[in-house]
């Protein structure tokens, strides 16, 4: 379950003020992933569906910018939903216009909204930034706040994202669970073949097949689901999309033990290790929604090679802070935070275990040991970049450690025979993840522990 959260002002005279973008933003959800009519409840407007196989709760609060958490509060308690399943969107002089930042957690930066939320929930929840850039000349903040955006604004809003009409998507058998069907997807049919997603139905081999006919064919970009488990059934056509170099995205969720309860017949280990060993293959796997983001971004423009992009199942925070016109994820790795210039420890991590990196460097810090953490979304990607730059990232003096819920396999090219890898060297269990990864040791305790005997501390 979700709660999006737009913060602007009810009044008619604020509809069109960059105050206001947080309203926008959630009229634009409300639209494209066609969410219940709007209703007035909790002291906003309140609207409800679903995207994908999640739950969400859309509102903009009634109670004007400064008493937002009101609104907030009365909700969460009454679906309780958990103040981490909160994302908040709101305007911020400090972020270029158009442009994105997201964290989550932290401070309110002086801004009334977030405040009045902090002080009813707690700071534990998503905040996305929109950029409504800097008031010029004379014009004071708050007025600048207030003003309406102009003409190309407006446009250049509306921009923001656009629909690839070349797109031909389809699961075997899981696209609720796969998240690969949109509002804009429409079902191919036998009756029917003007749509653009298919239900391969429980044929994993079938749909890769297919899809590299697609690929083969021209004028359409193919990309498929299924869970990361089920990589065994497809594999040989999926070798075949890289043997011939087709541009082909396969979507691989479920992709760690962190799916939980399934257990361990549907819990990937060596399945990552498996795809990485393959020649001309892309694969991702992205810490957050930034770096998702990313990754398709890379993905749609590689015109020489398959990717593929593999998605946890849990819940997972943002880690990365900013959203810029430099896609860090086409590095394959890169720094995304440290407390020293010079780190005693490098800590290394993919997808969901990017979070525990970060929480085991908070950890270190506070017992003054400084760190860094290196995302690897891609490790094919940085292993194409210069010697300087991976060994700028990955720095040679610190001890370094790997973390990812999956075979270690493969990792010892970056921590080297003196460092550490936390992964997987058995099968999982089935249980709830937390306890999964507790039981593997797949912790930010697990990671000081390590790193502090690493350094004789």
């Amino acid at each position: 379950m979700l709660l999006f959260v737009g913060l602007g002002n009810p009044s008619p005279d604020n509809e069109n003020n960059r105050h206001n973008i947080g309203f926008k933003i959630i009229d634009a959800i409300n639209q494209k992933f066609s969410l219940s009519k709007q209703k007035p409840k909790f002291k906003g407007l309140l609207t409800t569906g679903n995207i994908g196989s999640k739950k969400v709760y859309a509102i903009k609060p009634l109670t004007f910018m400064n008493n937002s958490g009101i609104c907030i509060r009365e909700l969460i308690e009454y679906f309780k939903i958990e103040s981490e399943d909160v994302i908040v969107f709101h305007d911020d002089l400090d972020v270029d216009f158009g442009k994105i930042k997201a964290k989550f957690g932290g401070s309110s930066a002086g801004h009334n909204g977030i405040e009045s939320i902090d002080k009813f929930i707690g700071k534990d929840y998503s905040r996305v930034r929109i950029g409504i850039g800097k008031p010029n000349g004379n014009i004071d903040a708050t007025a600048h706040v207030l003003k309406d955006f102009d003409e190309e604004e407006k446009i250049e809003l509306e921009n923001i994202t656009k629909n690839l009409p070349e797109l031909v998507g389809g699961s075997a058998d899981l696209s609720d669970s796969n998240n690969t069907k949109t509002k804009y997807s429409t079902i191919i049919k036998p009756s029917n073949f003007k749509g653009n997603y298919i239900h391969y139905g429980v044929r994993e081999h079938g749909m890769a097949g297919i899809m590299n006919g697609m690929a083969l064919h021209g004028g359409v970009l193919p990309y498929g689901g299924t869970f990361l488990i089920f990589l065994d059934y497809c594999k040989p056509s999926l070798r075949l999309s890289a043997f011939m170099g087709l541009k082909v995205i396969y979507i691989f969720s479920h992709d760690s033990i962190g799916l939980g309860e399934d257990g361990p017949t549907h819990q990937p280990i060596e399945h990552l290790a498996h795809l990485r060993a393959i020649p001309n293959l892309n694969v991702f796997r992205p810490a957050d929604t930034i770096e998702t983001l990313e990754c398709w971004e890379i993905a749609l423009k590689s015109s020489t090679n398959p990717s593929v992009i593999a998605l946890s199942r849990q819940k997972i925070p943002f880690v990365t802070e900013t959203l810029t016109n430099k896609n860090m994820s086409s590095l394959g790795g890169y720094e995304l935070k440290k407390t020293n210039s010079n780190p005693e420890i490098t800590l290394i991590a993919s997808g969901s275990e990017v979070q525990i990196a970060i929480d085991a460097l908070n950890k270190l810090k506070e017992t003054n040991i400084n760190s860094k953490v290196v995302s690897m979304p891609c490790q094919e990607l940085f292993d194409k970049q210069s010697k300087e730059y991976r060994e700028k990232v990955i720095e040679k003096n610190s001890k370094k450690i790997s973390i990812e819920a999956s075979s270690i396999f493969g990792w010892e090219k970056y921590v080297g025979s003196e460092g550490s890898s936390l992964g997987m060297k058995s099968f999982g269990k089935s249980a709830p993840y937390k306890t999964i990864y507790e039981d593997f040791n797949l912790t930010s305790n697990s990671v000081v522990m390590i790193a502090k005997k690493m350094l004789g501390k």
